[in-house]
């Protein structure tokens, strides 16, 4: 609890409070008596040495914050998890509970079967507690997680890659073997496991390229799962690609909803302006009962983009409600997305009302 120049400094404290309370004699007549300034000197190293100081908490503290983890109502954010923690026993915890915590809360994560919501919210917490007490979280990592992981099953290095995209400092704590398998899994994984090791892989540097690569081959259902996991700028390009090739009124509704408006936040003008495009040119698309409200949504979701595809979206428009199109009542069935251009300005002047 103390350093070396604090003990002393208290020590100090002790000896001239034992001189005060059984006086010590200078001389026959003059008894001892502390300056105002070395008492001042007293007063404040028994504050900033001790008395402001919040208490250390040690190994009780580990069952309260396993607990506070099991509870569904604990961070899914890394940040919110350290803010969490802050307000508790992990402010000023000892050494010893940060290791116990970060192996043990591993181990379980690693190892044990769970419900998928609880293994988030452990990853999560892991992740929080070495980025609050990164020298002792790191040298943790360093010396403990590749005998945690190299025991493991194929069936659970889902949970490995999830652990290195999400605890910072995980991948270059492992040994060689460990990352080489890893490279040979995010190459080869099927089935279940890949929504996840292909999302979670992305945030790792030696493993974003292999799974990058795996991406852009992915069939149109297997790329909305990986996005179902999150949505980064990798995922637009393949997702638009995949939306302008719809062959049947059912593809164009799933991409639409699946692909299309989960990573519309995060697209570029020009694919902007080539999903409107191929609404035009795909009869599949623009015919497609649901897409009125498909591309309402996708016109609320590239708002910023706006400006740069104000053409486009007023041919868009003019295309959508051609004379020969009316007979499905087109201005009713566009009437949300009039609406929408309209508040923004953007309503083509050739369409009559």
């Amino acid at each position: 609890m103390l350093t070396s120049i604090e003990k002393a400094d208290l020590e100090r404290l002790y000896k001239d409070r034992h001189r005060c309370a059984h006086p010590s004699m200078l001389s026959l007549d003059v008894p001892y008596k502390p300056t105002a300034e070395l008492t001042r000197t007293h007063l404040r190293n028994a504050v900033e040495i001790l008395l402001q100081r919040e208490p250390v908490q040690g190994k009780a503290a580990f069952d309260r914050i396993c607990a506070e983890i099991k509870s569904k109502y604990f961070p899914l954010e890394v940040d919110d998890a350290k803010k969490h923690f802050e307000s508790g026993p992990l402010k000023r915890a000892r050494k010893s509970l940060v290791r116990d915590l970060i192996i043990g809360i591993s181990k379980s994560f690693l190892r044990e079967k769970a419900p998928a919501s609880e293994h988030r919210r452990q990853v999560v917490a892991i992740a929080a507690i070495v980025q609050m007490h990164t020298s002792v979280g790191e040298g943790v990592l360093q010396n403990e997680l590749s005998t945690i992981i190299e025991p493991l099953d194929d069936d659970k290095w889902v949970r490995v890659v999830v652990f290195f995209g999400v605890v910072t400092g995980a991948w270059n704590a492992v040994n060689e073997a460990i990352k080489a398998k890893a490279k040979r899994y995010v190459e080869n994984v099927e089935g279940k496991y890949l929504p996840a090791s292909l999302h979670y892989s992305t945030r790792v540097k030696d493993l974003r390229e292999i799974a990058i690569e795996r991406i852009a081959e992915l069939s149109p259902t297997e790329l909305s799962m990986v996005i179902g996991e999150g949505v980064i700028q990798e995922y637009c390009e393949p997702a638009v690609e995949a939306f302008t090739k719809s062959g049947s009124f059912e593809s164009a509704k799933k991409r639409g909803q699946r692909l299309l408006i989960p990573v519309s936040f995060h697209l570029g003008n020009e694919q902007v302006k080539k999903v409107l495009s191929s609404i035009k040119e795909n009869s599949q698309i623009n015919y497609c009962f649901e897409m009125p409200e498909i591309i309402a949504e996708f016109f609320t979701n590239t708002k910023r983009h706006h400006k740069a595809a104000e053409t486009e979206w007023q041919e868009l428009m003019a295309f959508l409600l051609e004379e020969e199109r009316t007979s499905c009542d087109g201005e009713r069935i566009f009437a949300e997305l009039r609406e929408l251009m309209e508040k923004e300005g953007m309503w083509p002047n050739d369409v009559e009302t």
